[in-house]
């Protein structure tokens, strides 16, 4: 398994080898790979690095990840909504298209 930590512009992804040096970058940087987290309503909407790839090896490493959570952060009944990424600006576009689709589905 290919694990990543970001580099020095934090944004790029950097695989690493040792897991030893991926679980010390990890422990000091805890707050590093929150790409964007908002409420919109009853609403969180959360995108942040796994911190390893998640394709289970089938094509491009998904390494980023959107998810929807209710105030208490209780993901259930949000099983179906996730989207994955493979980069930070892929993730960045990924979530703000999410909190537009949750804005209007609020709307309506």
């Amino acid at each position: 398994m290919k694990l990543y930590i970001l580099g020095p512009d934090g944004r790029t992804l950097v695989c690493v080898e040792d897991p030893l040096e991926w679980a010390l970058w990890w422990a000091a940087n805890r707050n590093a790979g929150i790409v964007a987290s908002i409420t919109v309503g009853h609403v969180r909407i959360s995108t942040v690095l796994l911190r390893f790839d998640h394709s289970h090896a089938e094509g491009t490493p998904q390494l980023f990840e959107t998810a929807l959570l209710d105030q208490a952060g209780n993901a259930e009944q949000f099983r179906t909504v996730c989207a994955r990424y493979a980069t930070w600006e892929e993730a960045e576009a990924g979530h703000a298209e999410i909190v537009r689709t949750i804005k209007r589905e609020q709307v309506n």
